[in-house]
């Protein structure tokens, strides 16, 4: 799953919210344990526990997923490539996991 995480401009080939809800049910219904995938997250790229956050609150996994280490500037969109989204002036992570300044 982090894998996937980690990849998923080059793996994911359907829209955002389908790929979170298939995501969702495989960590609702037992097929992996969020409770490791939340632990494992530490040693994972900015992009990683930010995608992994919000899935497990997606999943109805606040708890867990406050315990993953947030990232230092919030992401614009993590589930999009930045070339997709709307340039918003501020601080962003981008998907390599660095951080760049946006701006108009």
């Amino acid at each position: 799953m982090l894998e996937v995480l980690d990849s998923w401009e080059a793996v994911v080939e359907i829209a955002a919210s389908q790929a979170l809800e298939r995501l969702g049910a495989i960590l609702r219904d037992g097929t992996v344990r969020p409770e490791q995938l939340a632990k494992a997250a530490a040693t994972e790229p900015a992009r990683v526990r930010e995608r992994l956050r919000l899935l497990l609150e997606f999943a109805g996994e606040a708890s867990l997923a406050n315990g993953v280490r947030p990232v230092s500037k919030p992401f614009l969109d993590p589930f999009q490539p930045l070339c997709e989204q709307q340039a918003v002036e501020g601080a962003a992570v981008v998907p390599d996991g660095t951080e760049a300044l946006i701006s108009r």
